[in-house]
């Protein structure tokens, strides 16, 4: 459950970085707009923001889980995940998937909210690794194992960003972008297996 969680979360930072919106992000993104200044103590608040927001999900969508209870419903989720996997993997390609349009529409980055709440919304934002959590915590950790998947999520996702958040020079260089897209690759791969061994057991 940690591996797979903070490996999400971290895909889930990549995958914001990488777009070209810089999705999610208030502070400088890859272009070096600067929407927010990078601060210790405004980047601890957002992140605060998100932990909550990330926890909130995680046990809302595990008690979900267990009140919908249905085998074919369990099967789509688990098929939608990796179905979400393919979409990380075309992200990878052309820096683009399906979904993205709704990630651009539901990101806070760009609004006039305190620092704290687009954090917390930010964990909303609709992108393929994001919905792949979803669909796993209602399928396999139901409860508040869902609030402790997401948990390990956020810490993953709060490690990647962290550079990023802070505008370090190396996180806007090309090796870095290697490695954020070796990332989103290597969780899709795992994602994928993980959904097949899901559809088997069910």
């Amino acid at each position: 459950m940690m591996l797979l969680g903070m490996l999400l979360g971290a895909a889930i930072a990549a995958y914001m970085y990488l777009h070209p919106k810089a999705l999610g992000f208030s502070f400088p993104n890859i272009s070096g707009e600067l929407a927010v200044r990078p601060t210790f103590g405004r980047v601890l608040i957002y992140l605060l923001g998100r932990w909550l927001g990330y926890g909130l999900l995680g046990i809302l969508f595990g008690w979900l889980g267990i009140l919908v209870v249905h085998p074919v419903l369990d099967r789509l989720a688990i098929s939608s995940a990796g179905l979400f996997s393919i979409f990380m993997l075309l992200f990878v390609v052309v820096i683009n998937s399906p979904e993205c349009v709704l990630g651009l529409w539901s990101d806070p980055a760009h609004t006039s909210l305190p620092i704290f709440s687009k954090g917390l919304i930010s964990t909303g934002i609709i992108i393929a690794p994001t919905l792949i959590g979803f669909c796993l915590v209602l399928v396999e950790y139901q409860g508040f194992s869902g609030g402790l998947f997401f948990t390990y999520l956020f810490f993953g996702n709060a490690i990647l960003s962290l550079p990023m958040l802070l505008n370090m020079k190396w996180a806007k260089n090309a090796v870095f972008r290697l490695f954020l897209k070796s990332l989103i690759i290597i969780c899709s791969g795992v994602v994928l297996l993980f959904s097949m061994q899901l559809l088997i057991k069910f």
